[in-house]
């Protein structure tokens, strides 16, 4: 376990002086405990009363400045992580494109079905299902003739 720092024991501090001066008055742990602590406070003169306000703002002050402390330090950790996954990607990102994996052309399924092959450089970009027909444009095929209104909305293939 690491050694506690004079910062830290600093930063520790505000809390032993409040436990030490206030423990007894405000950790009452039952309702007798709590009414006795509060006939104690009422004693107190209003001089008292005021100094342990500002004691307990004090030390409040100095928890909250612990605690940005401890904010920032962790703000410069998550800094310097992102900037090491940064660098990490870039790295991985750059070797990724300088070596791309090897391609073989003939590395086809067992199955022999083709449908999900790799095409590239394939001469026709676009891959047509099997046992689709494909038609060019302006193609009629025999039953898709004029004047063929078979009910249905669907577009027949017909050239406008």
């Amino acid at each position: 376990m690491a050694k506690p720092t004079a910062k830290s024991q600093k930063a520790a501090s505000f809390l032993e002086a409040a436990r030490t001066f206030y423990a007894a008055a405000f950790d009452a742990t039952t309702p007798r405990d709590l009414s006795r602590s509060m006939r104690d406070w009422s004693r107190l003169s209003e001089d008292e009363q005021s100094f342990a306000h500002a004691h307990l703002s004090y030390l409040n002050l100095e928890a909250q400045a612990a605690t940005q402390r401890l904010l920032a330090q962790g703000l410069k950790l998550l800094d310097e992580v992102a900037e090491s996954l940064t660098t990490a990607i870039e790295e991985s990102l750059a070797e990724r494109d300088a070596d791309p994996p090897p391609h073989d052309d003939d590395d086809f399924d067992d199955d022999g079905d083709d449908a999900d092959e790799d095409v590239d450089g394939a001469d026709d970009p676009i891959q047509v299902a099997p046992n689709v027909p494909v038609r060019e444009v302006g193609q009629v095929d025999a039953d898709d003739t004029e004047g063929n209104d078979d009910g249905d909305d669907e577009d027949d293939g017909e050239a406008e």
